[in-house]
C-alpha cells in the first residue's frame, strides 16, 4: 500500500512538471542555458515527493536464541576418615589413635579427703604456722599474757547460755578450745572477726567454764572476746583477753534452780 501511494504521488508530481514545461515552452522560449534551472527545480519536486511518503518500520529477527544454559549439577566427593590426612595425590596414616571416651574401660584413681581429715590438717598446719612465728615475736609479749585469767563468777536461773566468741584484734588464726566443768566440749574453735556460737546447758549449781589458748596469732597473743546470754537474751558476760599459747580464762555460772 506504501509503495502504491509513493508511485501515486511521483505520477501526480510529473504530470504538473510536465504541464508546466511544456507551458513554459509555449509562452516563454527557453534557451539551453535555463535547463540546469530547470533540472534543480525537478530535483526539488521529486525531494518532496519522497519526503511525503510514509516511511515503513522494518522488523530485524535475531539469528541465535538468548537461551540461558542448565546448571550441571556436581555429586560431593565421599569424606575420608577422620585417622587419614590427604594432600594432593598422597594419602598418609595418622599414628595417633584416639579413644571413644564412652567404650572406655580404664579407671583413674581419684583420692578424695575426708572433711574432718581435711579440717584437721588444716587446723593444724595453720597452728604450726603461727607457733612458728610466736617463737620469733614472743618476746614482744607482755608479762600479763602468760597467766591464767579469772573472767568472773555469776548467778543466773537460766536453763542454757548462749555462748559466742570472736576475734577482736586482727583475724589472723587465733584457736581456742572450751570445757565446761573439766569437760571438753568444743576443741578447737577458729576465731573469727563476726560472731559465732553454740548453747551451753546449765546445771545446777556450779558451772565452770574454761577458755584455752590453743595458739597465738601472727601479730601477737590469742585475742578473743566471749559474750555470754541467759535464755532471756540477757547478757551475763563480757570480757575480751589477750593471752599466750596454753593459757586459760574461767567463767563461772551459778544455777540456783532447776
Amino acid at each position: 500500500m506504501a509503495y502504491f501511494m509513493v508511485n501515486k504521488h511521483r505520477s501526480h508530481h510529473s504530470k504538473m512538471l510536465h504541464r508546466l514545461t511544456y507551458y513554459l515552452k509555449s509562452t516563454f522560449p527557453i534557451s539551453i542555458k535555463a535547463l540546469p534551472l530547470l533540472a534543480l527545480l525537478l530535483v526539488s519536486l521529486c525531494a518532496q515527493a519522497q519526503i511525503d511518503a510514509p516511511s515503513a518500520s522494518i522488523e530485524i529477527k535475531g539469528k541465535q536464541p538468548n537461551d540461558v544454559p542448565a546448571p550441571v549439577f556436581i555429586a560431593p566427593m565421599a569424606r575420608k576418615k577422620s585417622s587419614d590426612v590427604q594432600s594432593g595425590s598422597l594419602i598418609f596414616k595418622s599414628k595417633i589413635k584416639l579413644k571413644d571416651p564412652f567404650k572406655s574401660n580404664e579407671k583413674r584413681e581419684i583420692n578424695f579427703m575426708e572433711g574432718t581429715d581435711f579440717a584437721e590438717k588444716t587446723y593444724t598446719a595453720l597452728e604450726n604456722k603461727m607457733n612458728n612465728s610466736q617463737e620469733k615475736d614472743i618476746e614482744k609479749l607482755r608479762p600479763e599474757y602468760f597467766r591464767n585469767q579469772n573472767l568472773g563468777d555469776f548467778k543466773s536461773g537460766s536453763k542454757f547460755v548462749n555462748f559466742t566468741y570472736r576475734d577482736h584484734g586482727a583475724v589472723d588464726g587465733d584457736l581456742v578450745s572450751v570445757s565446761v566443768n573439766d569437760t571438753i566440749v568444743h576443741p578447737r574453735i577458729f576465731l573469727e572477726g563476726q560472731f559465732q556460737g553454740f548453747y551451753l546447758d546449765l546445771k545446777k549449781g556450779f558451772n565452770k567454764i574454761e577458755i584455752k589458748a590453743l595458739n597465738q596469732g601472727s601479730v601477737g597473743a590469742n585475742t578473743a572476746q566471749f559474750v555470754m546470754y541467759d535464755d532471756m537474751k540477757k547478757v551475763i558476760s563480757s570480757n575480751t583477753w589477750f593471752l599466750a599459747s596454753g593459757y586459760t580464762a574461767t567463767v563461772v555460772i551459778v544455777k540456783e534452780n532447776d
